[in-house]
């Protein structure tokens, strides 16, 4: 039940209730009002809601005895105050009481300043004293009869639980789906709600009360906080932005920035931080409307339920901070009807952004949505990419299987010296091609993180034998010199990925002779730890400017534009490099001067096979003006346990008698000299190693052989009569003779190749074009092993492989394929192929793969054909 202001209990008379000036140390009398001075007497308006000490005096008389409680209206926010209850009639003090927000006194009442008055019949006089840094309203002191109190508080009192509640509840809900989410609007939002938590909690006494909270300035710097995260709300909320509306931003801004100046003046000034909270709720209340009904004319979805949810704030929120009394009710606080506004606003506003989360959800479905075609479109793309680099790679490795199969093949008959050298010269053109391949397909693989890396034993000359012979006859030997330097620790064979070292070193070298025109190239290789070996390949080209080293590693890119035009080039070699270097577990660095030169380096862990030294009984002597390639020949051939029986300069060569205990001589210049060769025919081993060989060079009898440098440890073995140092492979011979291998390609020249590689193997082979033939042959005859292309018309590799798996076929089928990709090497192996031959392939690989599953039980066991 409420009391209304006008009504009176049956057994009770007011008399007067004025205000009155007094010092702050008065010591309170009964007064009588017309005794009092104009100038004692306060003006009907009563307390200043800015600070202050105000007295109040109430007459009231009682015709029986009665139970009574005094509290305020209007407003509950003070900090200190003090009751008087005096005899009229004796002048003698009845009961003094005391309390406020700042006061240790327990409350009598849960959430009021209520205290209770036992009162004889008589008349009664009570002064009462209010001392606080402000006022949010007029705390007007007013008497009720206690059991219609009791009644009447309740519902303010659960109206701020609730709404306390209310704000708690909301206020960590946004905090924790801001923190989560990420999104500002929510943490704004809760720092909004937060703010009105601590303002109603402190100044309708929950604090107090129920945590001995008593900081009275929690009822003013709380809303400074929230009214500075409203502003930045409502901008986040609707969109404000430069781009959105200017105007709006600016003074949005600049209402933050006022409030951040507020706050700092209510720091200075603590009693006038309720003055600026008035001042900026009514500004916030004005822009949140003005924004709200701005952004509705330009089309915001979100502005029309917000500003909804402003109108029903506005009003009851400008009547809380105009009004300094509030005649509804005399136990309902004008901090009743700001909750109420702040309330309804927050669960409006919760519903707009539940609102806009949903569009928000929306469009982020739409967005993924979007996205998932554009996935799958980037998917097509990827696998149109996929199909067309493995259909050229096909295109491409198919012929130069034929090529250089042909020409390996070729290559082991015997030829005269100009048509092998010719057939060197295609080899080394087609193992380039193989390289330029290589290096565009695995760029793709690199840039998708799909490239792979083998870690298996190979034999290092060898592979630096084959960089050697592509590099031969790429450049001018009148201008340049090629040289090869290994240190003699360096094993021969290691662990790693043959390929990419190969690939790593002829992108390097590449590099090198195509910006080096006079001078020299020299690849090296030390071993500077056990499990590592050291790369350099250094040139004497036009080298490179500090600031353009790091450009030179990026796709498509040379150091300067003008280097592009004059040399050309892809500009992909320095970037697969330095990529595949750091796949193999090392870094590409490169020192360089412009003018000067190159040196690129890099260190990759490879273990070396345990080897014993020995010299081998083989005397060498070495002809050779040139200290720096003495130097080289001479560490070449102790790496393969052989020692230098005779140095001599071309000079001494011609002055002297040649030496009969040499078994070789090794004769090295610019080019071969005719007066040399004569001093030296008579001798059965004697070997030029020459920079350029002259067309004019005139033919001895018996002919002096003739090497390009730089020569490699696979020459000096093969010169010198070392190849049966290699391991000996006895029965590798007698197992192939025994083998029937069928082998299936629908291109012709391909196939007769395959078949010339195997016959040279001693394998007993068939052929077939058709993939339907041979399988009816693979059915009926059952070889030891089929050779099976993947990419063949009408039925293809892996079609064919599935049937013969169905059919009980259970030997070894091994792909023939120009496809590299690991998704077509994982389909051969799905379909129920054993391994991938990829093409182009040499005889050594072919004889290896076959070997490596010949020795399988199932093979040994069925004692071949």
């Amino acid at each position: 039940m409420l009391i209304s202001p006008t009504q009176a209990h049956a057994d009770r008379v007011d008399i007067d209730s004025y205000w009155m000036q007094q010092a702050p140390d008065w010591s309170p009398a009964v007064q009588n009002r017309f005794q009092q001075s104009q100038q004692q007497l306060a003006s009907k308006t009563g307390v200043s809601l800015k600070s202050g000490h105000h007295w109040h005096v109430i007459d009231v008389s009682f015709n029986e005895a009665t139970d009574q409680v005094i509290d305020f209206r209007n407003s509950s926010v003070i900090a200190n105050f003090e009751h008087w209850v005096f005899d009229r009639t004796s002048g003698e003090l009845v009961n003094r009481l005391e309390g406020g927000i700042r006061s240790r006194v327990d409350n009598p009442y849960f959430l009021r300043h209520g205290r209770d008055l036992s009162l004889e019949p008589g008349e009664y006089q009570i002064i009462t004293r209010m001392d606080s840094p402000f006022y949010l309203a007029q705390p007007k002191p007013e008497v009720f009869e206690q059991a219609e109190y009791r009644q009447s508080i309740k519902v303010g009192n659960a109206l701020t639980l609730i709404f306390q509640g209310i704000f708690l509840a909301l206020g960590i809900y946004y905090f924790v789906l801001g923190t989560s989410r990420g999104r500002a609007a929510d943490l704004l939002y809760a720092l909004f709600i937060t703010g009105n938590f601590f303002f109603t909690g402190a100044s309708l006494l929950v604090f107090s009360d129920l945590l001995n909270i008593h900081q009275f300035y929690l009822t003013s710097f709380p809303i400074l906080i929230s009214n500075t995260a409203y502003i930045a709300f409502v901008m986040v909320l609707l969109d404000i932005k430069p781009n959105t509306s200017q105007w709006l931003y600016r003074i949005g801004s600049g209402l933050i920035i006022l409030f951040v100046l507020g706050f700092v003046v209510a720091l200075i000034r603590p009693n006038l931080s309720m003055e600026i909270d008035r001042i900026g709720v009514g500004l916030f209340a004005i822009y949140g409307f003005t924004a709200g009904l701005t952004r509705v004319l330009q089309g915001n979805k979100t502005a029309r339920y917000y500003l909804i949810a402003n109108a029903s704030f506005a009003i009851p929120a400008l009547i809380s901070i105009g009004a300094s009394s509030l005649p509804v009710a005399d136990t309902l606080f004008l901090e009743h009807l700001g909750m109420f506004a702040v309330s309804i606003e927050v669960i409006l506003l919760s519903l707009v952004i539940s609102y806009q989360v949903g569009l928000v959800y929306k469009e982020k479905e739409a967005g993924l949505l979007a996205t998932e075609e554009a996935l799958q479109a980037a998917n097509d793309a990827l696998n149109t990419k996929e199909r067309f680099l493995a259909n050229v790679s096909h295109e491409l490795r198919t012929p130069l299987n034929a090529i250089q199969g042909s020409v390996e093949l070729m290559g082991q008959q015997q030829m005269p010296l100009e048509t092998s050298r010719h057939l060197e010269a295609i080899h080394a053109s087609s193992n380039f091609l193989v390289f330029l391949i290589n290096d565009i397909l695995d760029l793709a693989k690199m840039n998708a993180d799909q490239l792979d890396l083998v870690e298996e034993p190979f034999d290092l000359d060898e592979a630096l034998d084959e960089l050697c012979t592509i590099y031969k006859d790429t450049f001018d030997r009148q201008q340049v010199r090629f040289l090869v330097d290994i240190d003699t620790q360096v094993p021969h064979r290691v662990t790693g990925d043959a390929n990419r070292l190969k690939q790593i070193l002829a992108n390097l070298l590449s590099n090198a002779f195509k910006f080096t025109e006079q001078g020299s190239i020299e690849l090296s290789v030390s071993q500077p730890d056990p499990n590592y070996l050291t790369f350099h390949v250094t040139d004497t080209g036009i080298g490179i400017a500090q600031n353009k080293i790091e450009s030179v590693f990026s796709a498509f890119t040379q150091a300067d534009a003008t280097i592009a035009r004059k040399y050309g080039g892809t500009g992909l070699g320095l970037q697969i490099a330095a990529k595949l270097v750091n796949l193999m577990g090392g870094k590409l660095t490169v020192f360089s001067q412009p003018e000067l030169g190159s040196d690129f380096q890099f260190t990759l862990p490879m273990c070396g096979d345990p080897e014993k030294k020995a010299t081998l009984p083989v005397r060498v002597g070495l002809v050779c003006d040139d200290a720096d390639l003495e130097k080289l020949i001479d560490k070449s051939l102790r790496r393969l346990g052989i020692e230098l029986h005779y140095k001599l300069t071309l000079t001494e060569a011609m002055a002297n008698p040649v030496p009969d205990e040499v078994d070789h001589w090794i004769l090295v210049a610019a080019e071969p000299n005719a007066d040399v060769s004569d001093r030296f025919s008579g001798h059965p081993k004697a070997h030029w190693l020459v920079n350029r060989v002259p067309t004019d060079l005139p033919l001895r009898a018996p002919p002096v052989s003739l090497e390009l440098l730089p020569c490699t440890q696979v020459t000096f073995r093969r010169l010198l009569g070392q190849a049966a140092t290699a391991p000996a492979q006895p029965e590798y011979p007698l197992m192939l003779r025994r083998l029937y291998i069928v082998a299936i390609d629908d291109n012709p020249v391909n196939l007769k190749v395959l078949l010339g590689m195997l016959t040279r193997l001693g394998v007993n082979a068939s052929g077939f074009e058709s993939a339907e033939e041979g399988l009816n042959h693979v059915l009926y005859r059952q070889p030891d092993m089929v050779l099976m292309d993947m990419q063949m018309p009408v039925m293809d590799g892996l079609e064919t492989t599935r049937t013969l798996r169905q059919r009980q076929f259970n030997n070894p089928v091994i792909a023939f394929t120009a496809n590299t990709s690991q998704r077509d090497i994982e389909n051969c192996l799905e379909a129920g192929m054993n391994d991938v031959l990829l093409k182009p392939i040499k005889l050594t690989q072919l004889e290896n793969m076959i070997l490596k599953w010949a020795e399988q039980p199932a093979l040994n066991s069925r004692g071949g054909r």
